[in-house]
């Protein structure tokens, strides 16, 4: 889980302020032009997922594979203009993340599970959405916390 950057086995992927996906391997480096890159996690050796605010209100989530070296967007948020905290669960096959609207002073989130036998994507609304972090995955549960004191239970969908 990372805003900036991962890793596998034979590349070092991250994302820079100027709007590039970044992969470094040992022979070459790469970049490849994303629009406003939020943040990227790994989701199977030699793939990432980038989250990108690819327009006022639409967060898309990109995949890159550097084995073929090819960038395709796989699923549109309409709503949303902030993601954060993408992360795999590799046990569940779940892409799990937060995408979020600013609200006054502050950042309102709600939570995106997909997984990735179905691709079908689930919006779950957080109960306290103003600052959250993920804490950990279990096989049904997600638990983030969601301001400095509560810690949240969500059930993951299948």
């Amino acid at each position: 889980m990372s805003d900036g950057f991962c890793c596998d086995k034979s590349n070092i992927y991250s994302i820079t302020y100027d709007n590039q996906l970044v992969v470094q391997s040992d022979s070459c480096v790469k970049k490849i032009t994303i629009c406003n890159p939020q943040c990227i996690t790994k989701i199977a050796e030699g793939k990432v997922l980038v989250a990108a605010n690819t327009s006022r209100d639409t967060i898309t989530l990109f995949e890159y594979s550097s084995d073929s070296n090819w960038l395709r967007a796989t699923h549109a948020i309409p709503g949303y203009n902030i993601a954060k905290e993408f992360q795999m669960d590799k046990a569940n096959k779940t892409l799990v993340g937060f995408v979020g609207n600013i609200k006054g002073h502050l950042v309102e989130y709600d939570m995106v599970c997909c997984p990735i036998e179905t691709q079908q994507l689930s919006i779950l609304t957080l109960l306290m959405p103003y600052s959250v972090t993920p804490n950990d995955i279990t096989e049904k549960y997600m638990f983030v916390f969601g301001d400095r004191h509560s810690l949240q239970r969500y059930t993951l969908p299948r």
